[in-house]
């Protein structure tokens, strides 16, 4: 998201003071969906890139041992394959244990959100959002939100890269409702970050 200076006439778009509801099936199957396409970035920083990268960097640690005297020519073949070996092996236990944790906390929020004896609630004011439920309120200023995203079926308003707050698309009256609506929160957001100390 950029931190361009939002216009004042958007930043003086209203919001709706709340909405009440609950989702249905498809709206958490495409909520579970988005959540797993921000997980698994295709923008060319990831994780498996990042591997890659650092091969370079394990292999050119052993030779830098090996000139220091550090590692013997005769030995230079086993420790670089056993530095490999270590290496891969945390790798893939560090990778194992965030993508369990993420598809564990997107598990627990689906469970959540897919309550039928209860309602839902997004309030917004000047401050930021409030969401609740009986019995559990979160609030997130407007700084705090990373970005929105619109489908067929959600606004979903994300506050990190598997957790957001996913609004029915079906709530608005028309396109243009939801367009403005997703202009408002924009606007804020951008101005809110503007506004942080530096």
């Amino acid at each position: 998201m950029t931190s361009e200076s939002a216009p004042a006439s958007e930043a003086a778009l209203p919001l709706p003071a709340a909405f009440s509801f609950t989702y249905s099936d498809e709206e958490l199957d495409e909520y579970s969906a988005l959540c797993a396409a921000r997980f698994e970035p295709d923008d060319g920083y990831t994780f498996f890139g990042s591997i890659f990268a650092a091969i370079f960097v394990v292999g050119g640690a052993v030779l830098l041992a090996n000139h220091l005297g550090l590692v013997s020519p005769l030995a230079m073949r086993p420790v670089l394959i056993t530095a490999y070996v270590a290496f891969c092996a945390g790798a893939g236990a560090f990778y194992a244990m965030w993508a369990w944790r993420s598809r564990a906390a997107r598990r627990l929020l689906l469970r959540e959100l897919n309550s039928k004896q209860e309602s839902w609630e997004a309030v917004f004011d000047d401050a930021g959002i409030v969401w609740r439920r009986r019995g559990t309120e979160s609030r997130a200023a407007w700084d705090a939100v990373e970005g929105i995203g619109e489908t067929a079926r959600l606004v979903t308003i994300w506050m990190s890269i598997d957790y957001g707050i996913p609004i029915p698309a079906r709530l608005f009256a028309d396109a243009p409702a939801r367009k403005a609506f997703v202009a408002a929160i924009r606007a804020r957001v951008s101005a809110a970050k503007i506004a942080q100390p530096k």
